[in-house]
């Protein structure tokens, strides 16, 4: 949640100014307040993005809301392209704070202990924090990523995405 918070710059910020006037134009949809939007976003249904997240479910075939409008398909569509753009972009010109992001890696998973069972047996693991400090990362924005690498070698992928349509509402980070 709250992606900008490890990155040299907001990405919420950088979409607002640069690809949500895009869809706001085009399909004449009025544009939130910059404030509203930058603490709000974070939500599953914002709601001033209430419209923009109507409009795109119902061009996404997969959803329950589809309405096989021609118009509403085709903000769907701009929606994803302009949603990967802008990733791709930011990607390509922001830094990520890993010093920030292994804090926040080390708090989540301190103390965690994990039991596994398997072939008649459990097994325990101890979370070993070397795993989350993260020493150095390459920028993959083809992927929408960053690949870091961690104190003891472990390769982490850091994707950027929309938790809840792509532009419309909710961007986080996905850490595997």
């Amino acid at each position: 949640m709250k992606p900008s918070k490890y990155f040299s710059d907001s990405y919420e910020s950088y979409y607002f100014t640069n690809y949500l006037p895009i869809l706001s134009e085009k399909y004449n949809l009025s544009l939130p307040n910059h404030n509203e939007y930058i603490n709000n976003i974070h939500q599953t249904k914002p709601k001033f993005m209430e419209l923009f997240q109507k409009k795109y479910y119902s061009g996404c075939s997969r959803s329950s809301k589809y309405t096989a409008n021609k118009n509403d398909i085709n903000f769907y569509e701009n929606a994803k392209k302009i949603s990967k753009e802008s990733i791709i972009n930011f990607i390509k010109n922001t830094s990520l704070n890993i010093a920030k992001l292994s804090e926040y890696l080390k708090n989540t998973q301190k103390n965690k202990i994990y039991m596994l069972y398997k072939d008649g047996e459990f097994n325990i693991e101890y979370s070993n924090l070397n795993n989350h400090i993260i020493k150095s990362y390459i920028k993959n924005p083809k992927i929408s990523s960053y690949i870091a690498t961690t104190e003891n070698g472990i390769k982490i992928k850091i994707l950027l995405r929309w938790k809840n349509g792509n532009g419309i509402a909710f961007p986080s980070l996905q850490i595997s």
